[in-house]
C-alpha cells in the first residue's frame, strides 16, 4: 500500500500473487505515474487518489478493483484484465488499453468519468458494467459482448458506433 503522498513515481513492482493499493480515501494528492519502462506485475490493483493516474507501460495486472481519482485514469495492460470494482475518474477520462487478451467488466464495475472513456482489448470486451460521462465520447475500440443490461450515458456526448460490434449473451 502506498499512501499519504504527493507525487508518486512507481518503479518495478513484482507481486504476482498479491495486491497493490495506491492511496486510501484519496490521500495521494498529485499525479501517479510509472518510471521508464517499469511494469506493475500484480494480481490486483486498487486506486484512490485525488489526481491523475497514468500507468501506460506494459503492465501485467489480473484484476482491477475499485478506482477513484479526480483526473484521468489511464491503464495499459499486456494481458487480459478483469475489472471488478467501480471506476470513477471525477473530472477526468478513463482509458483502459489492453495490448493482449480480453477486457471483462463486471456489473459492479460501472465507469463514471468527467472526460472521454476509451476501452480497447484485442480479445474483445465482455461487459455488464454501465458507462456514464459528462457529455464526452465513449469509445469501445474492440468487439463487445454484453453479459447484462448495460446503460451508456454521455449527456450529449458521442458513442463511437463505428467501432462497436455488440452482441448479447444474456
Amino acid at each position: 500500500t502506498i499512501r499519504n503522498a504527493t507525487t508518486v513515481v512507481l518503479g518495478q513492482v513484482e507481486a504476482a500473487s498479491g495486491g497493490m493499493v495506491l492511496g486510501v480515501t484519496q490521500d495521494i494528492t498529485d499525479a501517479v505515474t510509472q518510471s521508464g519502462t517499469t511494469i506493475l506485475n500484480v494480481d490486483s490493483l486498487t486506486v484512490s487518489t485525488a489526481s491523475t493516474v497514468t500507468l501506460t507501460n506494459d503492465n501485467t495486472i489480473n484484476t482491477l478493483n475499485a478506482v477513484t481519482t479526480d483526473g484521468l485514469f489511464s491503464l495499459t495492460n499486456a494481458q487480459g484484465l478483469d475489472a471488478m470494482g467501480a471506476i470513477n475518474s471525477g473530472t477526468g477520462g478513463v482509458t483502459l488499453n489492453l495490448t493482449s487478451g480480453q477486457l471483462t467488466i463486471d456489473a459492479a464495475a460501472d465507469i463514471t468519468a468527467g472526460g472521454d472513456v476509451s476501452l480497447t482489448a484485442p480479445g474483445g470486451i465482455t461487459t455488464a458494467g454501465d458507462v456514464t460521462t459528462t457529455g464526452d465520447a465513449v469509445d469501445f475500440i474492440s468487439a463487445v459482448t454484453l453479459t447484462g443490461n448495460v446503460v451508456v450515458t454521455t449527456a450529449g456526448g458521442n458513442i463511437d458506433a463505428t467501432t462497436i460490434d455488440a452482441t448479447s449473451s444474456g
